[in-house]
């Protein structure tokens, strides 16, 4: 037997949350940017280069505007410029961690790729 939260309407008219009994395939699912976990998983894991399915990835993860105005860290690069806004951390984890599942590479080698896809982005805008 399997149990998922399932919001209902309480007697106020408000959404509560409540357990029910339901089938495995009915199950909610978390969405990335309009696409599942599994989805961007097997996208990434479709390429057979490193800089192709990081680009994949942060496609099917974020926005073309949210990876150009957007950053890995959060921090400011250097003194003179400001802080842009950290990528979403459990989407961007998600990137990751299928990069390292599938080539074993470190955190910088990818933050490498990601800024190669958003220089590629800036330049076509």
């Amino acid at each position: 037997m399997q149990f998922k939260h399932k919001p209902a309407a309480s007697l106020s008219g408000g959404v509560e949350d409540t357990m029910k009994d339901t089938e495995p395939e009915k199950q909610y699912m978390t969405l990335y940017n309009g696409h599942t976990h599994e989805e961007i998983v097997s996208a990434i894991e479709a390429e057979n280069d490193l800089y192709k399915s990081v680009n994949r990835g942060m496609g099917m993860l974020f926005s073309p505007e949210e990876i150009i105005s957007g950053s890995v860290t959060g921090q400011k690069a250097n003194s003179i410029t400001q802080a842009k806004p950290r990528y979403d951390p459990k989407r961007y984890q998600v990137l990751v961690n299928a990069i390292k599942k599938k080539y074993g590479v470190s955190d910088s080698d990818i933050t490498k790729r990601v800024h190669s896809t958003k220089k590629k982005l800036q330049k076509k805008n």
